[in-house]
């Protein structure tokens, strides 16, 4: 009888940003915080490719 593989993937993220010396809009900051948050999906989504290739 052939074994089943289980891969259990957990993922957690802490980002603080700090407000900078220099001007910056908060839709200019919003969007370096989503940026910064969306690599966290593409090394979910790197993983999940390595695991069903």
């Amino acid at each position: 009888e052939e074994e089943e593989l289980v891969v259990v993937m957990q993922r957690v993220a802490f980002m603080k940003m700090h407000k900078p010396e220099f001007e910056i809009s908060r839709s200019a900051m919003r969007s370096l915080k989503e940026g910064i948050a969306s690599w966290g999906e593409v090394k979910v989504q790197s993983i999940r490719g390595a695991v069903n290739a």
